[in-house]
């Protein structure tokens, strides 16, 4: 009976293991795509900025060429 006990009880345990372990993975999964949807989130503020950044580029590169044939107009 002592033996049929202790295998039970390694049995119950080996279980609780195995539950802690998924426990911990499901919550490191959700984590990972928690950090993921964060990053993806980023990632897009960042694409609109970078589009913002062209315009202004080609807004200045419009404004210089406008400067250089107005001065060069003049000369």
């Amino acid at each position: 009976m002592n033996r049929l006990a202790r295998i039970r009880q390694d049995l119950v345990l080996n279980a609780r293991g195995w539950l802690a372990r998924r426990r911990l993975h499901a919550e490191t999964v959700a984590d990972l795509v928690g950090t993921v949807n964060e990053l993806r989130q980023r990632v897009t503020e960042l694409e609109v900025d970078l589009d913002e950044l062209r315009a202004d580029s080609r807004r200045v590169a419009e404004l210089r060429i406008q400067v250089e044939d107005m001065l060069g107009g003049r000369a």
